[in-house]
């Protein structure tokens, strides 16, 4: 691997940490539960979608009717909806091991992804050097330390590149973060002048 492509990816995977982080855990794992659900041959699953299904059928047809002009059918589609509600509540709830068992392996997942690269990229390539600053431009202590712990001094290596490099996207981050939800502030208006 060229020492630009490795820079390249440093950089590239750091950001995609950073995006990552900034989804959300959480988010992904709901998102690959529900990507789970739909794609699982499991025969529980398939009867929760399918009580889930009768369920929107009867909501949409008890919306439709009056429970005054129509009691006698109001009252079994409603007899009926709460008695697939308690079902589909009881199926949520037999699912919800298999959820936690789930969630625990995509979090491994996520942590293996997000993570076992750049341990791969600092202990494969830890004597690769990225680049080097010319001698006498920063002051000596400066240089050793960019070029800890094994490279020649004045060069920076894939250790201190991942530091530095997770530092200012993580303040990159923050302050793009900072202006996208942070709240709008209103121009108050000028009074004027009560006669």
């Amino acid at each position: 691997m060229e020492s630009w492509s490795l820079l390249v990816f440093i950089t590239l995977f750091l950001l995609f940490q950073k995006v990552f982080n900034w989804i959300g855990q959480d988010r992904v794992k709901q998102a690959a539960w529900i990507g789970y659900q739909q794609v699982s041959a499991e025969a529980e699953i398939k009867h929760l979608h399918a009580v889930r299904k009768e369920l929107r059928q009867i909501y949409v047809e008890r919306s439709a009717i009056s429970a005054q002009d129509q009691y006698a059918k109001w009252t079994k589609l409603n007899r009926r909806f709460d008695k697939l509600e308690k079902e589909k509540n009881d199926l949520e709830l037999s699912l919800g091991v298999k959820r936690e068992a789930f969630n625990a392996k995509v979090a491994v997942a996520i942590k293996l992804v997000t993570t076992l690269p750049l341990y791969a990229v600092r202990f494969f390539f830890a004597r690769r050097v990225l680049f080097s600053i010319p001698d006498k431009v920063l002051p000596r202590p400066v240089e050793f330390l960019m070029s800890f712990p094994l490279l020649p001094r004045g060069s920076v290596g894939p250790i201190v590149w991942v530091f530095a490099s997770s530092r200012v996207s993580g303040l990159v981050f923050s302050a793009v973060r900072f202006l996208v939800t942070s709240p709008r502030v209103t121009i108050p208006l000028k009074p004027t002048p009560a006669k």
